[in-house]
């Protein structure tokens, strides 16, 4: 009776820890302990991943599961390791995924090793505060990178999946893309693929990108990430179809320069051989279409337009280099504007491109009233000869960027006939319809920072952007020719003349510049990408009223060597906490087991440490004692609701040591 009254109570207090443990957040080493405890309830065998090596600390640490391949691959070369990459956070709160998702997965027969890894301390927390991430320590300690490919899973709320290819100014190969792609379709998931296919944008860094995938690509691991809802019935097949089908033939080749476009029942795929044999056919046909001037068809006036060329033939070198200073010069305005008026770093970039435009305009005004108006067939060809210029250019920053500036190209090109105002301005916006597809994604996706890229940016950028503008302003110049011709011939007045041109420039800054707000304001509502945008992720802190922390520092001399013993008291709630050593004129730590970093510009020494750490740290390192030392201690602790912390910190000066003593 008593056995039986024993199993009862010991059982119910199981439940109700289980259940304590379900109504409150669990961090730290204990969910470390949680999700390696869930693994192992479904047979698998876990392996603790240390996130920060050496030290004497009881940190929190990475768990991961591998389910060898059944059957050994006949590739020599492939990537015989597929890492699927979770959080421990997503495997705590998502458990009735990961239940039949771990009992499906340690049953797939394959070539290839399966690992399943679940990161620690992933989740962003911005304070300003070093944080240490699971998926960047795993990353960092393959030793064999050649031999992995990986993919990272989150979870959220959205129907579609979203499927992002690239980060970190790479992308993953398409090899990898498309198997996922392929399983989407198989289980009948509607995805949406970040960027659009159009990698040239994450190899730009113009498009946020998932951080944990990131970590992996920047050390040569093909990855990509995919978000799905935890909810829908075809989340689990979708990952063990990919799984399953995943083999590590045809994983050798690495094509980093491609496209792909959905099309809503299949995606077409442009590799990167297609793309060069592109370039060098439209190559030949530009310049040999340039060479015979074939668009002049008007014998009777083909001498002066040739003449006509050959006077215009700096305005592509010269407005190009005048563009670029100005690109240079606004920047400063803009600068001043963005501390005056606290204006946002948009309105900064459409500041600096309206300056420059206008700058060119004055210069293209005066060199009307020097040389007078030129044939418009003149304007056509550099205009032609300017479009292909840029191909060349921006094929050479991306080869895939070659698309773009051929459509832009074509468009200038079929444009020859033009004569009439409205076309010529008709003409001047559709220039721009080839960049849409680019802009909608930038302005759906672009990093935080994109547009101050380019607000602020460094001269060769700035070349590049003159470039990027060189057509139309060349089109401008062929309107502003056809307006000023036509006022010739109505026996306007020279100051007739300057008035309708002040007009007329200040009307088209006018338009553009409204269009340009137009669409930063309707296109994300417009275009539906199944999507959120990620926006930078923002913590509510305030610094403490009291301190909490305490340290204590104890030496030892051995051999003319001093060991540096430093105990810190972080106490309980700390989600992160921070150790520098800053020496008076020299770098504090001469060796440590602890993990460290250390910045010889600033003569600083910084221990890693993990997110929520335990309440006494330690660190033992061998110390010059010749020069004093600066400890600051940094620590975050919650402060009762989502994203709202308490920051405390502590500072105290270790001097310097002479003949066994302190000085």
């Amino acid at each position: 009776m008593k056995t039986k009254r024993f199993a009862l109570c010991f059982f119910i207090g199981i439940f109700a820890s289980v259940s304590l443990c379900a109504q409150n957040e669990v961090h730290g080493r204990e969910l470390c302990r949680e999700t390696a405890s869930f693994l192992s309830s479904f047979g698998l065998r876990t392996v603790s991943d240390a996130l920060v090596s050496g030290g004497q600390n009881d940190f929190p640490y990475n768990v991961y599961v591998r389910i060898p391949a059944s059957e050994k691959t006949t590739v020599s070369n492939g990537r015989k390791r597929l890492i699927l990459a979770f959080t421990m956070e997503d495997a705590y709160v998502h458990r009735d995924f990961f239940t039949p998702f771990l009992q499906s997965v340690k049953e797939i027969k394959s070539d290839s090793d399966i690992i399943l890894l679940f990161s620690y301390g992933d989740e962003k927390i911005d304070a300003g505060i070093p944080q240490i991430k699971g998926t960047d320590a795993f990353a960092k300690n393959i030793e064999t990178p050649d031999d992995y490919a990986a993919v990272c899973v989150d979870f959220d709320a959205r129907k579609k999946a979203a499927i992002e290819p690239g980060g970190e100014g790479t992308v993953s190969p398409d090899w990898l893309v498309l198997r996922l792609i392929r399983a989407c379709d198989e289980n009948a998931i509607p995805y949406v693929l970040r960027g659009g296919g159009l990698n040239s944008l994450f190899r730009l860094s113009l498009l946020e990108s998932d951080e944990r995938s990131s970590f992996f690509l920047t050390r040569e691991i093909p990855c990509v990430s995919i978000s799905l809802s935890p909810d829908s019935e075809n989340a689990i097949p979708l990952l063990i179809s990919f799984v399953s089908a995943y083999t590590a033939a045809g994983t050798e080749s690495w094509d980093r320069h491609y496209i792909l476009i959905p099309t809503g029942t299949s995606i077409v795929d442009f590799d990167e051989r297609f793309i060069v044999l592109c370039f060098m056919g439209i190559a030949f046909v530009s310049l040999f279409i340039l060479c015979e001037f074939s668009f002049i068809a008007d014998k009777k006036n083909r001498k002066n337009i040739r003449r006509d060329v050959v006077h215009l033939w700096y305005i592509i070198p010269l407005t190009a280099l005048i563009a670029s200073l100005s690109f240079q010069a606004s920047q400063i305005f803009t600068h001043f504007l963005s501390n005056v008026f606290g204006i946002g770093t948009l309105v900064q970039f459409i500041l600096k491109v309206a300056a420059a435009f206008i700058i060119v305009t004055i210069l293209y005004l005066f060199q009307i009233r020097r040389q007078g108006i030129l044939k418009k067939q003149a304007y056509a060809y550099v205009l032609t000869l300017a479009s292909v210029v840029n191909i060349f250019i921006f094929a050479a920053v991306d080869i895939s960027l070659f698309f773009l500036f051929t459509m832009e190209y074509v468009v200038t090109y079929l444009s020859r006939p033009f004569k009439r105002t409205g076309s010529l301005i008709a003409l001047f916006f559709l220039m721009g319809i080839p960049f849409l597809p680019y802009v909608v994604q930038i302005i759906n996706f672009g990093r935080a920072n994109a547009f101050r890229t380019v607000a602020y940016s460094p001269f060769p950028i700035n070349v590049l952007l003159a470039f990027l503008f060189l057509p139309f302003l060349i089109q401008w110049f062929r309107i502003i020719a056809r307006m000023n011709e036509r006022w010739q011939n109505t026996s306007l007045t020279v100051v007739g003349m300057r008035i309708r041109n002040a007009v007329l420039s200040l009307t088209a800054i006018a338009i553009i510049t409204t269009l340009i707000f137009t669409a930063i304001t309707y296109i994300p509502d417009r275009f539906d990408t199944g999507d959120k945008r990620r926006f930078t992720f923002r913590s509510d802190i305030r610094e403490a009223d009291e301190n909490r922390i305490s340290c204590s520092v104890s030496d030892r001399t051995f051999f003319g060597d001093t060991s540096r013993r430093i105990v810190v008291r972080i106490g309980k709630n700390a989600v992160l906490c921070s150790v520098t050593l800053e020496g008076a004129s020299r770098n504090p730590v001469l060796y440590s087991d602890s993990e460290y970093v250390s910045d010889t510009g600033t003569n600083t020494d910084t221990f890693a440490i993990p997110p929520y750490p335990p309440e006494t740290l330690v660190f033992v390192y061998t110390a010059d004692t010749s020069a004093s030392t600066t400890v600051k201690v940094s620590a975050l602790y919650e402060a009762g609701k989502k994203n709202a912390y308490v920051k405390s910190t502590y500072t105290f000066d270790i001097p310097s040591q002479k003949s066994g003593g302190f000085s």
